[in-house]
């Protein structure tokens, strides 16, 4: 007989990508609690980073996610460990908020620290903690974030102009130091003065 910490165990080891409804995703979910299911996201992340190709599951579960990112706010609950985890765990937690501010609406202040944290490596380089490829996959989930969800950043112009001021200051530190990146190109396309 198959308990039910394993059937849940089992949905995240793989059939969690084979299913393109997010009705039947909610459906099976729904039997477990929040916390139960924020560990076991947390898990498979996780294990995730130990593997080699990474970037794609990782984002598609944040995809998976986004769509329910008022139920579960996975965003703010995984902030807390970008700041303690290793830069492979960060790789694979930033390729999550990638996906998962594609669809979901994220908190804006998760936002603009995410933003903070990154403007300060920039000043204070730290290759354990964030290596050049980690710093653009950063300023690319900002960037996606404040590009899906636009209309939150014009809500508090403050904020939204905080957060428009650090992009821009982005864009001109991957120009000098990763100008080939995809989110530099995202970011001349969008502040091209």
């Amino acid at each position: 007989m198959v308990t039910s910490d394993q059937k849940i165990k089992t949905f995240f080891e793989g059939s969690i990508f084979d299913i393109d409804d997010e009705n039947t995703i909610d459906t099976f979910l729904k039997d477990y609690s929040d916390q139960k299911v924020i560990q076991c996201l947390f898990d498979k992340l996780k294990s995730l980073s130990t593997e080699r190709y990474s970037d794609e599951p990782s984002w598609l579960l944040g995809r998976i996610f986004g769509r329910s990112s008022n139920k579960y706010s996975v965003d703010t609950q995984l902030f807390p460990l970008l700041k303690t985890c290793t830069l492979n765990e960060k790789k694979v937690y930033l390729n999550f908020l990638s996906g998962y501010f594609d669809y979901g609406e994220p908190d804006v202040e998760i936002i603009v620290k995410i933003a903070e944290d990154i403007a300060y490596i920039i000043a204070n380089p730290d290759d354990l903690k964030w290596d050049l490829e980690t710093i653009a996959l950063g300023i690319e989930v900002v960037f996606l974030a404040y590009l899906s969800n636009e209309q939150l950043f014009h809500v508090d112009k403050i904020i939204g102009n905080k957060l428009i001021q650090m992009l821009k200051t982005f864009k001109a530190y991957l120009s000098s130091f990763f100008p080939e990146s995809r989110v530099h190109q995202l970011l001349l396309r969008e502040f091209n003065e």
